[in-house]
């Protein structure tokens, strides 16, 4: 009931009275669980925004080219934002999280070490020769950057209709392989 408020009003905008009537309670009920309109705010995005955790194990187990190994990352990183419960939160975390810098600074830290996982995760792929040296290698960064752009393209800028999930993923997929690949393996734009 929060995030839907949350989300169509703003932090702002929103009153107790209207998460309160959303989730069938009185406003005397929704003081029972919570102090207000804050608290459930942070609440929300500290339930709401969790960081993948990578297997890398399975990951190169499961991967004999860069192409399956784009495609199962892809696949996690992707996951939470075919929610639209998730992709709010999100945009949420991007317009309001200055009013919770700690649960910011939380989700901050978590999104770091999740670019750690995946630099080990690419030089123990290199390693292998699954994946070959490149930008995303040095600066693992990187690969998060298309889906940041993805959720303040969304909500800052207005989506372009033409612009969707599956279509990003296919971008974010395609772009991934020319760095990742192996420079005799190199695929054509298919």
């Amino acid at each position: 009931a929060a995030l839907i408020e949350f989300t169509a009003r703003g932090y702002n905008a929103t009153r107790v009275e209207e998460i309160a009537r959303r989730a069938g309670l009185s406003k005397g009920g929704f003081y029972a669980h919570f102090s207000g309109k804050d608290e459930v705010f942070e609440e929300l995005l500290k339930r709401s925004l969790t960081v993948p955790a990578l297997d890398i194990d399975a990951l190169l187990e499961q991967s004999r080219t860069a192409r399956d190994l784009v495609e199962q990352l892809l696949d996690i990183l992707y996951a939470a934002l075919s929610d639209p419960a998730g992709m709010a939160t999100a945009r949420l975390l991007l317009t309001e999280g200055h009013r919770l810098p700690d649960v910011r600074e939380v989700w901050r830290k978590d999104t770091n070490a999740l670019a750690s996982q995946i630099g080990t995760l690419l030089r123990r792929a290199t390693a292998r020769g699954i994946c070959s040296e490149s930008i995303v290698y040095h600066e693992p960064w990187l690969i998060l950057a298309p889906i940041a752009y993805l959720v303040s393209r969304l909500d800052i800028l207005g989506a372009r209709p033409n612009l969707t999930l599956r279509q990003v993923r296919l971008s974010h997929a395609e772009l991934l392989r020319e760095l990742l690949e192996p420079r005799a393996v190199k695929s054509t734009r298919t």
